[in-house]
Formats: structure tokens, sequence, C-alpha cells
């Protein structure tokens, strides 16, 4: 009886220290905002829109549409590249870059584990505002309580949405609208889209707006066709399949980048200043446009752009 204990002992603190999902704990308390791996996940409210959110809404997709039809086919590979246990063949083979699009934004540390979608939309008024630097033109507490974003449900899609299209700099382009769009359930499809909002809303679209990725910080094992593991950047131990910290979290894109090679790629700003013991996940980072729609895809599949 004695050796079963013990045992059973060995069993359950190997099963707590190594292959659980780690959890952050900061002043926020263990099971509040990013600490908690059901933040900010399941199911969405989305009110009707009104006659006049659904004409901006429309107006936006036909100016989307109209452009899309004038350009080349983007071809995002869909099909398994061999991954070894080489750590290299997990590596961006980049070669040179074929075509690039980039806003200058200035990220922002969230002030509370449950402010991502507060400092996300932080940074995208703040370019639309013409921020530079540390300068913000609405403080992170403000847009909390604009938007009702609490420790539980974190920030709901549509209401960031509408926090953007309300608060934006009514001067710069009166065409700037923001909506969020569902990606499709195929990886090769969502990575097409996500790619061509990027796209449009940064280098063709004259209103030069940045998007807001709702994400899973770590949708599932795995790697995408391009041999990159998903989840985003400091999310994920890249030594040790075990560990890793999945919730739910807004980042701001702000840019793609296409190599010679074919890889098509999407510049993202993470405003979680934490370190769960192998990388900070706080800063400007670069993900496979696969991988990206996945870890959206992984929370539902909604994006704001």
């Amino acid at each position: 009886m004695k050796k079963v204990l013990i045992f059973s002992l060995v069993v359950t603190v190997f099963m707590t220290s190594v292959l659980l999902p780690l959890r952050a704990i900061n002043a926020d308390g263990e099971n509040e905002g990013l600490n908690n791996p059901n933040f900010q996940k399941g199911s969405q409210p989305f009110p009707s829109l009104t006659a006049e959110e659904e004409r901006l809404e429309e107006e936006k997709l036909q100016r989307y549409r109209e452009w899309l039809s004038k350009q080349p086919k983007i071809d995002i590979k869909n099909f398994d590249m061999p991954i070894s246990n080489d750590d290299s063949s997990k590596e961006p083979s980049i070669l040179s870059i074929t075509e690039y699009g980039s806003l200058t934004i200035y990220y922002r540390v969230q002030e509370t584990s449950y402010y991502c979608g507060p400092a996300t939309a932080q940074v995208i008024l703040n370019y639309d505002w013409g921020m530079i630097g540390s300068s913000n033109y609405y403080t992170q507490s403000y847009l909390a309580n604009y938007m009702g974003t609490n420790s539980t449900d974190g920030t709901y899609v549509y209401r960031l949405k509408n926090a953007l299209n309300e608060l934006k700099n009514p001067n710069k382009n009166p065409t700037a609208y923001w909506i969020y769009t569902l990606l499709p359930s195929n990886e090769t499809d969502a990575a097409n889209y996500l790619y061509t909002y990027l796209q449009n809303d940064i280098t063709y679209n004259t209103t030069k707006q940045a998007l807001a990725f709702h994400t899973n910080t770590y949708p599932k094992y795995g790697y995408d066709a391009w041999g990159e593991r998903y989840g985003l950047i400091g999310y994920y131990n890249p030594s040790n399949s075990y560990e890793y910290h999945s919730t739910g979290h807004y980042v701001t894109g702000y840019g793609y980048v296409l190599y010679s090679d074919g890889r098509h790629r999407v510049k993202y700003a993470d405003s979680w200043n934490h370190d769960y013991g192998w990388e900070n996940c706080l800063g400007y980072h670069e993900l496979d446009a696969r991988n990206m729609a996945t870890c959206i895809n992984g929370n539902a599949g909604y994006l704001i752009w």
C-alpha cells in the first residue's frame, strides 16, 4: 500500500509540474486576466448593427473586394513540409524580401493582466491620432471603462471595434472604419484572408489602419507547413512541448512581409510584459501568416480590420 501511495504522489507531482499548462502569477491574482487559461475565450455577444453601421461596413467590404479583384492570386503553401528533430528546420528560411508593408506604431505595456484589449486599442488609436513615442491620446483606464473591460471576460470584440470607430481621429480620413470578420476554418484560406486584410489596410487603403487580432496564445501543439511551431512568441517553451500558456489575448497587427521563398509573414505587437520562463511576450514580433491565422481561429476566429 505504501508503494502505491508513493507512486501516486510521484505521478501527481509530475503531472502538476510538467504536463499541465503553466500559469503566470502577478499582482492581479492567479486566476485573473491572462493568468486564467479561460480568459477572453468562448462565445462573443454581437448586437445587431444599425443601418449606418451596415452601410459603412458594406462600403469597406466593397472597397476591399474591388482592390482584391485586381491583385494577383496569393499562393500560401498548402502542403506539409518534412520536420526533423533538428531545431534549424523550424527556423524561417529567410531569403530576400519581395513584398513588405508596415505601419510605424509604438507598442504599449498593458497595465493589468486583463488590459490587452485597452492596450491594443490604445496602440491603434495612437497611430490614428498621430501620437509618437510614449505619448498617448487615450489612457488605458479610459478605454477599459469605455469598452466595459473586466477581469473575467476581458474586452468583447464588438466593443473594441466600436471604440476604434467612435474614438478615431475624424479629420484623418472620413472613410476610415473598422469591422470585425470571422476567418474561414481552413488554415490556408484563413491565412490568405488575413494577409490580404493586412495588405489592404496597411498599404493599399488610404486610411492606413492597424488591426486587432483576437487570438489564442497557444492554440495547439504542432507545426505549420513552414515548420514554425503554433503559438505567439513567448507563450511556449521552444525546448519543451509540455510547457506553454494558452489564453485569450489581443495583439496589434501592423505589418506583413513576403520572402522570396514564398513565405508570408505577419508583424504584430504584444502588450503582455511577462516572461513565463523562456522568453518575454512583450514587443514586436513576426509569425507565419498560417500560424497567426491558427492562433486567431483558436479563439473563435475574429479579427478587427
